[in-house]
């Protein structure tokens, strides 16, 4: 994970964005899992993570497993637990205010 933060870090340095390049994720294994199960994931690790999110704090994106439909679990339990509607997830639906540049994470 430093290795990834530290590309990130590099990346957003080269085109000058003032962010930073933090990594984290799970290692829960959606393989296998039924959409229930994955959603009810999703809703618990934001209720989680929440606290650490904001529009002008930490902006996450999805990677490597994690599609639109994660993120959109994710933003819909953001929604629910802030009563907030701001951009807080990078690659989310267009359904729920996604990026047409950005479809997936």
């Amino acid at each position: 994970l430093k290795a990834l933060a530290f590309e990130q870090m590099f990346k957003n340095a080269l085109t000058g964005l003032p962010l930073g390049g933090g990594k984290g994720g799970s290692d829960f294994d959606p393989k296998g899992k039924s959409q229930g199960e994955v959603m009810r994931f999703c809703c618990s690790f934001m209720t989680e993570l929440h606290r650490y999110l904001g529009e002008d704090t930490d902006v996450p994106a999805g990677d490597i497993g994690v599609g639109g439909r994660e993120l959109g679990y994710m933003y819909g339990q953001y929604k629910r637990l802030t009563n907030k509607h701001v951009g807080v997830l990078t690659g989310k639906p267009r359904s729920v205010g996604g990026s047409i540049n950005r479809p997936e994470a």
